[in-house]
């Protein structure tokens, strides 16, 4: 959830509604196009891709840690030694993976209890804030507005089909009996967008402790869930999945090391995006629907490979220097190849009738 932040220093409020609105309508969404029986299916054929998405979203995760202990200014307890504060955002990261894999094998009744707190935890420090910071927002940043449309073809990519790769939704939609359960989520996660902005111009003049509380007990719940669902899927990478983690925060408190540390970290933490706004997306609009697909072979992924190292260059240029129209050519790649795979004869799965994504 420190993207919003970016966003909105960089756009003010349009920022913010270019990030939540697809946001909010993906989760919302994922509800409606797909049930019990298409969940199943997703899961049995592109579970090696659904893994993926998870180690993805843990290493950013233990990315994201050492960036935010560089980038905010924590309430630390006075017992913590003055030289040790170097060390701490490896060391926090190693610990909340640590807490996150001991929850992720409690039995699953204790899975309500541990959302409930960790939302009362984050309702609270909402309360505790106020709406009054949300006024400090205006809708202009530091970046020229006309960037932004360009930039919202993108995020609206990823965010609209990346649930559909989230083992944790497919969970949650196979264990929910309502379809309607989801819309409910899009509101919940509107709250905690918000949350975001009001706290975001205070990130570096200092957060309060319940803030701080906030951030790792969602950080906490969501590698929990990941490395639960991960165990679930038979997977024994648990001992790759801990020296990975370990190595990423590692990596992200060696680059905080370097000259302008928060300007490098921000820029990695960036290229993160390269996964949930390309490679994630588009191995869903080719390879999973919604309409015709690629059957998956070396040729297709060579070609899916090809294409994702010639877009990764207009993403670097368009999000981190200034070029933001340049993103539109990736974009337009990738949705040609799937229209060809449409009006094409090339070998193609169509989609079940009557359901979405499958």
């Amino acid at each position: 959830m420190f993207l919003p932040i970016i966003f909105l220093r960089q756009f003010g409020w349009w920022g913010f509604i270019v990030f939540a609105v697809p946001n909010v309508l993906g989760c919302a969404a994922f509800g409606y196009f797909v049930n019990k029986k298409t969940s199943e299916d997703i899961t049995r054929k592109h579970i090696t891709a659904m893994r993926w998405f998870s180690y993805i979203v843990i290493a950013y995760h233990m990315f994201f840690i050492p960036f935010l202990v560089e980038t905010a200014k924590l309430p630390l307890p006075n017992f913590i030694a003055q030289g040790f504060e170097t060390y701490l955002g490896v060391v926090l990261a190693c610990a909340v993976l640590a807490v996150a894999y001991a929850i992720s094998y409690t039995p699953r009744r204790f899975w309500l209890i541990a959302a409930v707190i960790t939302y009362a935890i984050s309702l609270a420090a909402f309360v505790q804030l106020g709406l009054a910071p949300l006024d400090e927002i205006s809708f202009s940043g530091e970046l020229p507005r006309n960037q932004l449309p360009w930039m919202a073809l993108v995020i609206a990519f990823g965010f609209m089909l990346c649930p559909y790769l989230d083992l944790t939704f497919h969970h949650a939609r196979c264990q929910t009996p309502s379809k309607h359960a989801f819309a409910v989520f899009g509101l919940s996660f509107t709250v905690m967008i918000l949350l975001t902005c009001a706290y975001s111009l205070s990130v570096t003049t200092g957060l309060t402790t319940l803030i701080a509380a906030h951030i790792f007990v969602q950080i906490i719940f969501t590698l929990a869930a990941h490395i639960s669902q991960l165990r679930l899927t038979n997977t024994n990478n648990h001992a790759a999945i801990i020296i990975g983690g370990i190595l990423v925060a590692a990596a992200s408190w060696a680059i905080q090391r370097i000259d302008h540390p928060l300007v490098i970290g921000e820029e990695f933490y960036m290229r993160f995006l390269l996964f949930f706004s390309l490679i994630f997306p588009t191995y869903i609009l080719l390879f999973m629907g919604p309409g015709r697909t690629i059957k998956r072979s070396r040729k297709t992924l060579l070609w899916f490979f090809i294409l994702i190292v010639a877009s990764a260059p207009f993403y670097e240029i368009g999000f981190l220097h200034g070029s933001a129209w340049l993103l539109v050519f990736p974009i337009a790649a990738i949705f040609a190849w799937k229209l060809a795979i449409h009006f094409s004869a090339l070998p193609h799965i169509p989609s079940p009738p009557g359901r979405g994504l499958g």
